[in-house]
């Protein structure tokens, strides 16, 4: 009853289909194999497959990723390449005067950066 009530005005309506869509096609990615990587290769090179007790690093972000590093799925990476690639280039503008240069610039240097 009260899920029904849920769906009857159309600002919120829309707002829980955005996020029904958006979570259907996470669900979607995270299942979609990567055209032309081998999973068998991948299970081998990262020493899951041999069944071996020692816990390495990459046993542990497989199962914080929801088992899609083991698949190779399209959004097993997530987030993660483009904050740890963001803290670099924060990093390197204070070692590289370039960078430094264009951070002290108005909006048209802070977009460059951005867009490095």
């Amino acid at each position: 009853m009260s899920f029904a009530r849920a769906f009857r005005p159309p600002d919120l309506r829309q707002k829980l289909l955005l996020t029904l869509g958006i979570i259907v096609v996470f669900r979607f990615g995270s299942t979609l194999p990567v055209p032309g990587i081998s999973a068998p290769a991948v299970r081998y090179c990262s020493g899951l497959e041999s069944g071996s007790a020692a816990v390495n690093v990459y046993a542990i972000l497989n199962l914080f990723s929801g088992n899609s590093l083991l698949h190779v799925t399209v959004f097993a990476t997530g987030i993660m390449p483009s904050i740890t690639a963001s803290i670099i280039v924060q990093l390197l503008t204070q070692v590289i005067p370039r960078l430094q240069a264009l951070k002290d610039q108005d909006r048209a240097g802070q977009a460059k950066i951005t867009q490095y």
